[in-house]
Order: structure tokens, then sequence, then C-alpha cells
């Protein structure tokens, strides 16, 4: 981060408090600096579209004024976040509805952060919520995902992000057996983390071996790596050591790397089961 984006998370750190997730407890900042490394995944670089992200809630939320924002950050980030902002004067389904028709006219850099902002909020669903929140919160969420697909500017946006956004919805809908699969190897003691080039290995039931299979997963690998996948973390174990090969369904043959890789432990705590 350089010293304005630096500037403007100590700024939106302040002026949300100790405001807390709903999710886990934890500090509203992880929630901002969850969007901020979304944005940096979707190849995002307008420093003030990174900074708009970092205080996408500040109106919304907190007591700062667009004012405020406006004369340390300029009016186009102002702007961004203004129109990332619900009405809190309306009702919660008038507010709900007018948010999806918003996102069809956003700009792109606002429409990559409503869609980061989303990304980071389908992961993390209270616990106390009951199946019929949950439903209600996933379709508004789904049509939210649908309104960006018909915004005009859809295409100045990284895929990465609608890729992501589609991924968690349909895991928190109908399941992700994926996950679940990880979640099984974990407790086995067989799941590991290349974190030099971001990939999960899968390691053979021998004990005496240490030969693995590199497991080519684009949205678990990018959603372990941005700390998406709450239920999987790394270890403090030593890393080991592996002979990884790759995935058996691809169909290239690839040469037998050589890699270190940490084991991941885990707790079951996200995702539909």
């Amino acid at each position: 981060m350089n010293l304005k984006i630096t500037g403007a998370f100590n700024l939106a750190a302040q002026a949300h408090g100790h405001q807390t997730r709903k999710y886990d407890g934890s500090s509203y900042t992880l929630h901002l600096k969850e969007v901020y490394l979304l944005l940096e995944y979707a190849g995002v670089q307008d420093e003030k579209v990174l900074i708009a992200g970092l205080l996408h809630d500040t109106l919304e939320d907190t007591a700062l004024t667009a004012a405020e924002i406006e004369a340390q950050f300029g009016g186009e980030v102002c702007s961004i976040v203004q129109s990332l902002t619900d009405d809190k004067t309306a009702s919660f389904a008038s507010r709900k509805a007018a948010a999806i028709v918003k996102v069809r006219t956003l700009s792109g850099g606002a429409l990559s952060i409503k869609l980061a902002d989303l990304i980071s909020n389908m992961t993390a669903i209270p616990a106390a919520w009951d199946a019929k929140k949950i439903a209600e919160y996933m379709n508004h969420c789904h049509a939210i995902i649908d309104a960006a697909r018909q915004n005009s500017r859809i295409d100045e946006i990284s895929g990465k992000l609608l890729n992501l956004a589609d991924f968690f919805y349909k895991a928190q809908t109908s399941g992700c057996e994926e996950y679940f699969e990880l979640c099984d190897m974990a407790e086995r003691g067989l799941l590991f983390w290349n974190d030099d080039d971001h990939y999960f290995v899968i390691a053979t039931d021998s004990s005496d071996s240490n030969v693995a299979c590199k497991l080519a997963n684009g949205p678990l690998d990018d959603s372990f790596r941005l700390g998406l996948l709450r239920g999987l973390k790394i270890s403090d174990k030593r890393p080991q050591t592996m002979s990884v090969t790759w995935e058996q369904t691809q169909t290239c043959d690839e040469p037998t790397i050589y890699h270190a890789a940490i084991e991941v432990q885990c707790q079951r705590v996200m995702l539909k089961t």
C-alpha cells in the first residue's frame, strides 16, 4: 500500500471504530482488508478505486461525511463511495430493491468494489441466521450478480470477480462438494498448501511416502489464498518437501515437481452442508 491507500485504510478503521463482523465477532477492518485484497486479485490498479474500496461503507455506517472524504481524497473517490451508499432513511426492502437497480449503472470501478464487497459478505454469513434468512439474503446476492452482468461496463471489470461471486453463491445455496473433500483430506492430515505457487497438494495415504498430487481448482486455490475459505487454515507445522505430481484429470503429461508444502488444518465453519 502507498501512503494514500494506507491513509484511507487508517481513516476507515478509525471511522468504523469498534464495529465487528456479525459472522465471528472479528474487527470490521477484516472486511475492508478482504475487499482490498479482492480488488488487487482482480488486477485493479486505479488508486482512486482502491481507496474507495476501503471507504465504501463509511458514509453508510460511520459518522464520516462526504465533505471529509472529498477533502482528503478528491471528488472522484467521494463520488464512487456515494454511489455505493444506501439511503438509510428508506425502508429495508426499499434499500435492497434500489441497490439492485443501482448496480446496473455503476461505474466500472464501483462495480468492482460492489462485487468484492458481495464476495466478502457471502463468505461471512452470521451463524445465527436461520435457513429462511440465509435464503432471502442469497436471493438478493443472486439479483446483484445478475444486475452486474446487465451493466454496460461489465467488460471493464475482471472476470475473476464474477467467477468468485458465482462460486460462493453456488457454495452457499447448493453446497460445495470440492470444499468438503478438502475438509476430509485436512482432517486425515493429507491436505497441504504450496505457498510459493498457490495451490493445494493432496498427499498419498501411505505414511512412508512423500508423493503427493497437485489439485488444480482455481476458485478453491484463489479463495484460500485470499483467506475466504474460513474453515481451513495453515498449520504451524514445519513444511514438508514432497514429490508433487499433477492431477490425474489433466490431459497433458507434466514432469514431477519437488516443492515444500505446509499442512492445512480444518475447522468446518463455513459453506452450506
